[in-house]
């Protein structure tokens, strides 16, 4: 075998073990490695009535946020939108069913405003409950 082969052969074989070899495992968990902007939050904010579970996700009490802001604005499309995004992130968040039956208030459906309320009571507590009650006329 020539030198410039032999070389060649020893190249490509290095670049393949290095390739092939173990990989680094990282001992970081998962959420530290996120960006800070990324990681979940406590709840520290409220969409209406100043009191949000302090178990709610960042991006939860945002969108509750954003969808008051909207129905005030009187774009209740958009809330409902941002309320249904909610749920997706947080289905039972007590939160959410009380603002989607708000939303319904507003819009002029009772039923569904009372079907709202009634599935949020199964996942309330504290002061939301109350809220939700309030809301039924309980």
């Amino acid at each position: 075998m020539t030198p410039t082969r032999w070389a060649a052969f020893l190249v490509i074989g290095l670049l393949t073990a290095c390739a092939m070899g173990p990989q680094p495992v990282s001992t970081e968990s998962p959420d530290a490695r996120k960006p800070p902007d990324a990681q979940s939050t406590p709840a520290v904010t409220a969409p209406s009535d100043g009191s949000v579970s302090e178990q709610l996700p960042a991006p939860t009490v945002r969108l509750i946020a954003s969808a008051v802001e909207l129905r005030r604005a009187g774009d209740l499309e958009a809330s409902f939108a941002r309320l249904e995004r909610a749920l997706r992130i947080s289905p039972q968040a007590a939160e959410v069913y009380l603002e989607l039956a708000r939303n319904y208030q507003v819009r002029g459906d009772s039923q569904p405003a009372r079907s709202a309320a009634e599935r949020g009571l199964a996942y309330c507590a504290g002061s939301v409950c109350l809220e939700l009650r309030r809301f039924l006329g309980k």
